[in-house]
């Protein structure tokens, strides 16, 4: 009887410890969402969903939202759930007095895709257009699949709509668009920042000049997965983008035109930028 007695009480140390455990694993999960509220919740049949949160003074208008985040749910199984946040999906968006667009951001999801419209703040009636990004799902792998672009210009042909001025129409361009992003992982995905990649690209702005500075620089189909194509020294590229993978490795998704343009990624330090 005794050592039952003991049996029993150890089993309940060994329980209470463990849901000890849990409770402060589940505050350390949270910690992160403090100062937040939920604003949205969605879900599709493929056993995703996605929370809403953002910090603002009024939780229940997003477009006070100073800051948000989103929290992807996978669940695998049985109450098997892998959560993953990110905090540069959804923009903040600031409330003005002048007579400027205050911003536009939206998340859709069905069992195939995630979509983003997003649309900058504080911006005039002219530049008041958006893009949706379109994300392919495969469990919890959610990469760039492909944009759009759509107006918020009340009467299109206006010639202060955007796309009659401001939006430089180029196949070959929008192409060039979707090559920078295709692939990239949603969680590293910063909608601010591909917003203004894909408009200095239609406009030609901001592009930086560089040039090979090894006798052959082996060009890659995405970091890490290299090609058969290199160039060579002192060829000139432009630079497209960049991003530094897991291991520390910076790289550069390029431009060369050469007989035909190819638009690949290189590792940065082969490339000298041009002040």
């Amino acid at each position: 009887m005794e050592m039952r007695r003991i049996i029993y009480l150890i089993l309940l140390l060994w329980s209470m410890n463990l849901n000890a455990h849990k409770d402060s694993a589940k505050e350390s999960g949270d910690s992160i969402l403090q100062g937040y509220c939920l604003l949205e919740e969605l879900s599709n049949k493929k056993s995703m969903t996605l929370q809403i949160f953002i910090n603002s003074d009024n939780c229940q208008h997003d477009n006070y939202a100073k800051k948000s985040i989103v929290k992807f749910i996978f669940n695998k199984g049985n109450n098997n759930k892998t959560v993953k946040n990110t905090t540069i999906l959804l923009p903040a968006i600031s409330p003005n007095n002048e007579l400027s667009f205050e911003g536009e951001r939206e998340l859709l999801l069905d069992n195939e895709f995630l979509l983003i419209n997003i649309a900058p703040p504080n911006r005039v009636l002219a530049e008041a257009y958006g893009f949706s990004f379109i994300f392919k799902i495969n469990g919890d792998n959610i990469s760039f699949y492909d944009y759009t672009i759509y107006d918020l210009c009340a009467i299109p042909e206006d010639n202060y709509c955007p796309r009659a001025e401001l939006i430089k129409e180029d196949v070959n361009k929008h192409k060039l668009a979707r090559e920078i992003f295709y692939g990239e992982s949603i969680f590293d995905f910063d909608t601010n920042s591909a917003f203004e990649k894909i408009f200095n690209l239609w406009q030609g702005t901001e592009a930086k000049k560089a040039t090979i500075n090894i006798e052959k620089a082996y060009l890659y189909q995405s970091p890490n997965n290299v090609s058969k194509k290199y160039l060579i020294k002192d060829d000139e590229v432009t630079i497209l983008n960049e991003k530094t993978d897991n291991s520390g490795q910076k790289w550069y998704f390029i431009n060369y035109k050469g007989k035909k343009d190819i638009n690949m990624w290189i590792k940065a330090e082969a490339v000298d930028i041009k002040e």
